[in-house]
C-alpha cells in the first residue's frame, strides 16, 4: 500500500497559483503553478478551494519535507 498525504489548497484570484498546505505538518506550505498542481492531483482545472490526497512523490515534487515518522493518511 502506498502512503498518501492530505493537502488543502486555495487558488489565488490574481496570480492563479495554488497555495497548498500539507495537513499535519507544521509550517509546510507551497505555492504551485496551476498546470503542475492539476497534473499531480487530478483536481478539476476550475477548482479554487478544497482538499486532496497526494502520494509521496507528488509531495516531494511540491517541495514538502517528509521525515520518517511523519503523519500519513
Amino acid at each position: 500500500m502506498q502512503q498518501s498525504y492530505q493537502i488543502r489548497y486555495v487558488r489565488h484570484p490574481f496570480t492563479r497559483n495554488y497555495h497548498v498546505t500539507l495537513v499535519g505538518h507544521a509550517r509546510q506550505n507551497a505555492v504551485i503553478q496551476p498546470a503542475a498542481f492539476i497534473r499531480a492531483t487530478g483536481v478539476h482545472p476550475r477548482a479554487v478551494l478544497g482538499a486532496a490526497q497526494i502520494d509521496r512523490a507528488a509531495a516531494a515534487s511540491f517541495g514538502f519535507v517528509l521525515t520518517e515518522g511523519a503523519a500519513a493518511v
